[in-house]
């Protein structure tokens, strides 16, 4: 598990540096990361998923604290997908940034991407030899959370249903 969230990690601050490189993002010294728990910071959810003829693959949902050069603290989040050797990659959702202020996460400046993906879990397709991955959208400027289902060999939504009440 340590290798899977550290090549995430990885990745997930490549692109984001190249995005926001003006942010001189790091990481905060000794971050305790918490492995498939309910927490939604500092947390890494890891699954391992059945992809057909390719065997199995292991997608990992990362919710991480970064500090930019001014001083905030962000979250940044990002969903990935890779085999045991990590030859083979794949962004499922491509890694956003939101504000972390006393203990509670808001859109981050003019940023229009506010949400975060939490909870995944494998479900099995029907008809194929292969799952799904299912998992919570929170978006933090809306409030609201939407339970979607993806196929992850062409990053398609299968399903989705938006929770009505706000997710406070």
């Amino acid at each position: 598990m340590d290798v899977l969230v550290g090549r995430t990690a990885s990745a997930m601050d490549s692109i984001l540096t190249v995005n926001f490189r003006s942010l001189a993002l790091r990481t905060p010294d000794n971050p305790r990361l918490e492995i498939n728990t309910l927490a939604d910071v500092d947390v890494a959810d890891v699954i391992s998923y059945r992809s057909g003829t390719a065997g199995v693959r292991y997608a990992v949902s990362l919710r991480v604290r970064r500090i930019t050069g001014g001083g905030d603290t962000l979250l940044a989040a990002g969903v990935m997908a890779w085999d045991s050797a990590g030859a083979w990659q794949q962004t499922i959702f491509r890694p956003t940034l939101i504000a972390l202020r006393r203990g509670r996460l808001v859109p981050y400046g003019a940023l229009r991407r506010s949400i975060f993906w939490r909870r995944l879990q494998p479900i099995s397709d029907f008809g194929f030899s292969r799952d799904n991955l299912w998992m919570e959208q929170v978006d933090v400027r809306r409030e609201s959370v939407l339970w979607g289902i993806i196929q992850p060999r062409g990053n398609v939504v299968v399903a989705a249903a938006e929770v009505e009440a706000s997710c406070r």
